[in-house]
């Protein structure tokens, strides 16, 4: 009988924690925007980027159940983007960012947005967003210099680390958050063109899983030319 009485006990605390979880946040989407959208695009043209959103978000538990809206004000969002040439293959660099290299940035100085040098990544942008009237803002543009086919993403370290970052909702038995990169709403963004990298780690591993590997990550795929 006490062997019972004890299952019984095991079995509310288990169904009550595995129920307290489906209500705990694990996945937010910040949105960026990439204009002008085109597959080519010339040597010398310019292209924008922008991310802006409202601090409150839309919150997912782990099985992608939508949980309402969370206030993210105040949340250290650590943003970064990185380009690479996908034309070549990984012994060629093709995984080393070009930024101040084959792209030109232009950075406005009104936002915290520079060059980081990464020992063996190449050059990528990181800063921090601006957060005026409950609004987080960032913006930049960059210039392309050489012809290939390239492929941008746009995201945020906070993924990796924003449980040490508290918000109203966060439970503290579930602090790991994913932060999702959703570029142009969702808009295919040129994916097909990694089919045609020579690189299997573009051209195969991510186009295994392209919502994994690819959209939840804000990146765009896209050929210059002369």
């Amino acid at each position: 009988m006490k062997s019972f009485v004890y299952f019984l006990i095991l079995f509310a605390f288990f169904t009550s924690c595995c129920k307290n979880n489906e209500d705990c946040p694990r996945s937010l989407k910040t949105f960026w925007t990439l204009s002008p959208i085109k597959e080519v695009y010339k040597v010398g043209d310019t292209i924008s980027v922008s991310s802006k959103f409202s601090r409150y978000l839309d919150g997912y538990n782990l099985f992608g159940k939508y949980l309402g809206k969370f206030d993210l004000e105040g949340i250290l969002w650590k943003p970064g983007s990185v380009i690479w040439r996908i034309d070549t293959t990984f012994n060629d660099n093709s995984e080393f960012s070009l930024f101040d290299i084959e792209v030109e940035p232009i950075l406005d100085t009104a936002f915290n947005y520079k060059i980081f040098h990464y020992s063996n990544y190449g050059n990528g942008l990181v800063g921090e967003y601006n957060y005026v009237n409950d609004t987080f803002n960032l913006e930049y543009k960059f210039v392309f210099t050489k012809k290939g086919l390239y492929l941008l993403e746009n995201g945020s370290s906070a993924s990796s680390d924003l449980h040490f970052q508290y918000f109203t909702g966060l439970c503290r038995s579930e602090p790991d958050i994913d932060v999702r990169g959703i570029l142009n709403e969702g808009f295919h963004n040129n994916a097909y063109l990694l089919y045609e990298s020579p690189d299997t780690h573009f051209s195969e591993w991510m186009t295994q899983n392209l919502d994994d590997r690819f959209y939840r990550h804000g990146m765009y795929c896209f050929r210059v030319v002369e």
